[in-house]
């Protein structure tokens, strides 16, 4: 017997869970520069994977997130 959602059925999360893990992406998500987490000085760290988990099994990953990263445009490349 097995508990939670059947396998590839998403799992409900609330919406202001939603919008912490949305902002925990950007805020852990790799300097395309650095290539790695501007806070915690690792590439795909702990806090962006947990993130990235929790939203990806709800079915609430933003537009252009994978789990190779955002797809970002350069910051110094403002129009």
């Amino acid at each position: 017997m097995s508990s939670g959602p059947p396998v590839g059925e998403a799992v409900p999360v609330r919406e202001d869970l939603v919008a912490v893990y949305r902002d925990v992406l950007a805020a852990h998500t790799d300097s395309p520069t650095l290539k790695v987490c501007v806070s915690c000085l690792r590439s795909r760290c702990d806090d962006w994977r947990w993130a990235y988990e929790r939203l990806a099994t709800a079915g609430r990953l933003p537009d252009g997130v994978t789990d190779d990263g955002p797809v970002l445009p350069l910051l110094d490349e403002e129009e």
